[in-house]
C-alpha cells in the first residue's frame, strides 16, 4: 500500500498537467464570432470603402474686379493726339500731336515732360507735377500742374527769351488699365499764357513699365 500512493499521486499530478495543456487561453476569441465578422470583411476594399470621408477644401472665390487691384507700374510713356482751341481765333480747330514721359518714382506726386505740335506749326515743350489718385489701381485720375513753352518756327531760338511764349499748364484726366501695361488716357489741358490762352483735348494711351 506504501508503494501504490506514490504512483497514484504521480498519475494524478500528469493528468492535471494535461488538462492545463489542453484548456483554451482566457483571452482567445469566440470561433464562432471570429467566423461572423470573418464573411463580412473584405479584405480587398480600399480607402474608399472605408467609413473615412475627404473633405475637399473649398477654394476661396475671387471678388469681381479682384485682378484690377494692383498696378505695379512706376514710369510710362504715353502717345497722344488731340486738338487745341485758340483764344485768338476760338473758330479754328488746330490739331495736336504729341508725347509725354513719366519719370520713375514710387509715389506721388511724378515728374512728367512732354512736347507737342500742332498742325499751324507750333510747337508746345512742357513740364509738369502729376499727382495720380488711386495709383496702385488700374483706373488712376490725375491732375497736374507747370509750365509750357511754345516755339515758333519763324522765330527759331529767339522765341525762348520772349515772354509771351510761356505758359502755366493745368491738366486733368484718367488712365485705366486695357491691357497690361497698356492704359487708355484721355487728358483736358489749359495753357495760360501774357495774352494767349490755350486749351488741349487730348486722347491716347499709355505705355508703362
Amino acid at each position: 500500500m506504501a508503494r501504490l500512493f506514490p504512483s497514484i499521486f504521480s498519475v494524478l499530478i500528469v493528468l492535471s498537467c494535461l488538462n492545463l495543456y489542453a484548456r483554451p487561453h482566457l483571452h482567445a476569441p469566440d470561433p464562432s464570432i471570429e467566423s461572423e465578422q470573418d464573411n463580412n470583411f473584405d479584405v480587398q476594399h480600399d480607402l474608399n470603402n472605408e467609413d473615412v470621408s475627404i473633405t475637399k477644401v473649398k477654394s476661396k472665390k475671387k471678388n469681381k474686379g479682384e485682378s484690377k487691384e494692383f498696378y505695379p507700374y512706376l514710369e510710362s510713356l504715353a502717345p497722344r493726339l488731340g486738338f487745341v482751341l485758340d483764344s485768338d481765333d476760338p473758330k479754328s480747330l488746330i490739331v495736336s500731336l504729341g508725347t509725354t514721359y513719366m519719370f520713375p518714382s514710387y509715389e506721388s506726386p511724378h515728374w512728367e515732360a512732354g512736347v507737342d505740335v500742332t498742325s499751324n506749326s507750333l510747337g508746345f515743350i512742357h513740364i509738369t507735377k502729376r499727382h495720380i489718385f488711386n495709383e496702385r489701381h488700374y483706373f488712376r485720375p490725375f491732375y497736374k500742374y507747370g509750365l509750357a513753352h511754345s516755339i515758333d518756327a519763324e522765330k527759331e531760338l529767339g522765341s525762348f527769351v520772349t515772354i509771351e511764349n510761356y505758359f502755366l499748364r493745368l491738366s486733368a484726366g484718367l488712365e485705366d488699365v486695357i491691357d497690361k501695361p497698356m492704359s487708355a488716357r484721355v487728358e483736358l489741358e489749359l495753357s495760360v499764357g501774357v495774352d494767349k490762352i490755350y486749351a488741349h483735348i487730348l486722347l491716347g494711351y499709355s505705355f508703362a513699365w
